[in-house]
């Protein structure tokens, strides 16, 4: 998925549209990074929604997810080994 940086004033409607986009029910956690503020903000208002730091992200909060949302910034990916 695309970074929510696209995104220049922080609205709950593209928050919504954007997970029913991607068919997401439940509880979702979406992991943004710290300076993502818009995304932030834009998801704070929903109840199924919880945001977390990507530096900060836990066994619980993934396991008490439904989903687990990553932007192209948080997501982790695998080093290349020599």
């Amino acid at each position: 998925m695309d970074g929510f940086g696209t995104w220049n004033t922080p609205k709950t409607k593209e928050a919504i549209s954007a997970l029913v986009a991607m068919g997401l029910v439940g509880k979702i956690l979406v992991v943004l990074s710290r300076d993502d503020t818009v995304a932030i903000s834009s998801f704070r208002n929903l109840d199924n929604v919880r945001t977390i730091d990507a530096g900060e992200i836990n066994a619980y909060d993934v396991l008490d997810s439904d989903w687990v949302l990553f932007t192209d910034e948080t997501l982790p990916s695998a080093k290349e080994s020599d």
